[in-house]
């Protein structure tokens, strides 16, 4: 996965780098290279509890942008491990929250300015949440309106739909637009 990331930042251009490294332990020289008006755009892809709050908290400190997956079904199984205890930011004796997302927002809310969630629905009962956090521009943040249109089209997406573009994915299927150059009769 890294390498195709590589390779498609390499030829947008982009001054990317790619780390495949554990976030909690390499956080510090991670944050180290931002600079002083560094800006970052941060990817938290989890599969479960795997970023740590503290290790959240450091990067945040930072002036960026974080998307953070958040597996709202896997973590309320493992609420009450330590690894989600660790990532929610709970102290051994807190008591477990209601709303796993709810709270965690509200700890990202305590950080951070603008926390936005775009829910995206699944197969079989299976979703999760897609959290954007940033910060308060000079320009009064005019681009979060993208942000709610992809809110409104990702809730439009049915389970046919999202089946199709698996299958297209996988390869199980051809692309929709592989045709476009068959004429039709």
């Amino acid at each position: 996965m890294a390498s195709v990331l590589n390779a498609r930042m390499k030829a947008l251009g982009t001054n990317a780098q790619i780390l495949v490294q554990d976030c909690n332990a390499a956080i510090s020289a991670i944050v180290s290279n931002f600079g002083f008006k560094g800006h970052y755009l941060a990817f938290a892809d989890n599969e479960g509890c795997d970023v740590k709050w503290l290790t959240m908290k450091e990067l945040l400190k930072h002036y960026g942008d974080v998307w953070v997956t958040f597996q709202t079904s896997e973590i309320t199984r493992a609420l009450d491990t330590n690894s989600c205890r660790e990532f929610l930011g709970l102290g051994q004796n807190e008591a477990l929250p209601g709303s796993v997302l709810d709270y965690y927002v509200a700890k990202l809310k305590q950080v951070r300015p603008i926390v936005e969630v775009v829910h995206v629905p699944g197969i079989r009962g299976f979703s999760y949440d897609m959290i954007y956090v940033t910060n308060t521009t000079k320009g009064g943040n005019p681009w979060l309106q993208s942000l709610e249109d992809l809110r409104n089209g990702v809730a439009k997406l049915d389970v046919n739909f999202i089946r199709l573009i698996l299958d297209e994915l996988s390869g199980r299927q051809s692309s929709l637009r592989s045709f476009d150059d068959i004429p039709i009769n």
